[in-house]
């Protein structure tokens, strides 16, 4: 019974690190070449998106509900929601 106990401790201690390490290395070297492309999902908000964002948070939260008639023109005029259905 110690041989096995000794047996999965160095497994998990060595083996399981250095295949975990192993793996690392690897993706690393496949990803070296793609990081610097920008990719639009992987994209970060920018500070005026995270303060919209952020905005409108503060909005909801004290019950501000006003679209400006945005909401109202999106209901309303087909063509400028499908414009903006496919612009996003």
């Amino acid at each position: 019974m110690p041989d096995k106990v000794y047996e999965w401790n160095r497994f998990f201690q060595e083996d399981l690190e250095k295949g975990i390490n192993k793996t690392l290395d690897h993706f690393e070297k496949w990803f070296a070449p793609w990081h610097h492309l920008s990719l639009p999902w992987a994209k970060l908000p920018d500070d005026l998106e995270l303060r919209f964002a952020e905005e409108l948070e503060d909005d909801l939260r004290n019950g501000k509900t006003d679209s400006l008639g945005f909401y109202e023109l999106l209901l309303k005029d087909n063509d400028f929601s499908t414009n903006l259905k496919n612009s996003v």
